[in-house]
């Protein structure tokens, strides 16, 4: 993120920007605030700069800026101050004003690999960061950044209190048999069910020498009522929502093999149904195998040891997937890579073993390429937070729909990103940017400004900037 330093007082604070004085030397707080951007979306830190009484940026100046830029590298290098250092002395600016020197920081979302980015040698002392400020994450989001960090995938633990008797004979049967279709010669029917699962890694050698299912493999093919006990929700929430505005909501708690292929059925079902009078048969197999996928991404990308429902939603211009979880990848608004750093490669292995190359898990290439033909809006991916989560938003028109069927606080990040780069909209740009028509966005701003985030420019409310 980049802002014009010769406009500071164009910007206000927000979910990007901070602003701290720093006249008595380099303030402790600043380190919550540089753990909180690595953690979320990454900002930029202005040091020497105040907020004046109308919220705008003005430069007061430092005394020795080349001393606190050294200061800063070498904080940054010292891991008991700060768990990882993602900056080099470039983004560590010195900018001239007239007022005199002020730093400017800019903080990048760091990679999954070291987050969550940490202070004073305590790992759960770390931030995020929202449009009201910097909070200190809950244990259990640290607990699964730090899942996320490990090269080791987490399906591949053994879970206490498991054992091979605690997976579903029918689920191992049904799985054998789709193993037999897509790759005979590699796993041959004489083969034990043991063995069959020890080569695919859903069992696996404990510390003792004793066969266990690895979380993998009792996600894949437990008994629901082991699952239930070992982890706090594996269910599915499947909700339609009909023409006249009655909503059918289904709940379906079931292992992950089982889910795959029930799910996919409805999910073929309800696409005929839904577009059997507008795309032809071709375009309805191609939206339904692209729908399984992006249900299959869920299954292999959910933080099972977080907890959360997966849910998909139905709604009448868009589908919505969301997992609990984290996105992964850099940046969530930009970043279409799908699956390609799996949080459960287990998982998506077993799947792939019965894909025969069919896409299963493989990323959103698919519903990206599906979408463009037939001409629909390009797919969302979004991450949220309370409960950390990621949701997919496939849209059925060319454009996003004027009646934005998307809940209004999970369109605020993308307001306040637009709202960060733009300094100031109107709700007829915003409108633009998020797709929606111009009551919609009006109504974003106007709970944006009930939540003290937004403010009006003017008594006309034509304009809208951040505040703090």
């Amino acid at each position: 993120m980049i802002i014009d330093l010769e406009r500071l007082e164009k910007y206000r604070e927000n979910n990007r920007i901070e602003a701290k004085k720093a006249q008595g030397g380099l303030p402790l707080s600043m380190w919550e605030t540089y753990s909180a951007f690595a953690n979320t979306l990454g900002g930029v830190i202005l040091l020497g700069v105040e907020e004046t009484e109308d919220r705008s940026l003005r430069a007061i100046g430092l005394s020795d800026p080349e001393g606190m830029r050294d200061e800063i590298l070498g904080i940054l290098s010292d891991t008991s101050r700060v768990s990882s250092n993602i900056l080099g002395r470039e983004d560590v600016l010195i900018h001239e004003t007239e007022a005199g020197s002020i730093i400017a920081v800019y903080v990048p979302r760091a990679s999954r690999r070291v987050r969550p980015v940490y202070t004073d040698g305590d790992p759960f002392n770390c931030y995020r960061r929202s449009g009201e400020g910097d909070f200190r994450m809950s244990r259990d989001e640290a607990e699964a950044m730090q899942r996320d960090a490990s090269l080791t995938s987490p399906d591949m633990m053994i879970p206490e209190g498991v054992t091979k008797e605690d997976l579903s004979d029918s689920s191992v049967a049904s799985y054998r048999r789709a193993l037999r279709l897509f790759s005979p010669a590699s796993f041959p029917e004489d083969e034990s069910d043991e063995d069959m699962l020890l080569r695919i890694s859903a069992l696996a050698k404990d510390a003792g020498g004793t066969i266990r299912p690895t979380l993998a493999g009792l996600l894949m093919f437990g008994k629901t009522d082991v699952l239930y006990r070992v982890i706090r929700d594996v269910s599915i929430l499947y909700r339609r929502m009909a023409e006249d505005g009655s909503v059918t909501t289904e709940v379906t708690e079931m292992n992950l093999y089982d889910a795959y292929f029930t799910f996919s059925e409805k999910l073929r079902n309800d696409c005929e149904e839904r577009f059997g009078d507008s795309l032809d048969i071709t375009q309805r197999s191609a939206v339904s195998s692209a729908l399984a996928e992006a249900f299959s991404n869920c299954l292999i990308n959910s933080d099972y040891l977080y907890g959360g429902r997966i849910s998909v939603t139905w709604k009448k211009d868009r589908i919505s997937f969301t997992d609990p979880g984290l996105f992964r990848g850099e940046d969530p608004s930009t970043d279409t890579s799908g699956i390609s750093d799996p949080r459960n490669a287990l998982i998506q292995e077993m799947f792939n073993l019965i894909g025969n190359g069919r896409g299963i898990g493989s990323g959103i290439s698919t519903i990206l390429s599906v979408w463009a033909d037939i001409g629909w809006a390009r797919p969302v991916i979004r991450e949220l937070f309370d409960p950390p989560r990621t949701v997919m938003s496939l849209c059925f028109s060319a454009s996003p729909p004027a009646d934005e069927p998307v809940p209004a606080q999970e369109l605020f990040p993308q307001a306040v990103e637009y709202l960060t780069r733009s300094v100031s909209a109107s709700p007829g740009d915003l409108a633009r940017y998020l797709g929606i028509s111009s009551g919609r966005a009006r109504d974003i701003l106007s709970l944006l400004c009930e939540r003290d985030v937004v403010c009006a420019e003017d008594e006309r409310m034509r304009s809208y900037r951040l505040k703090r």
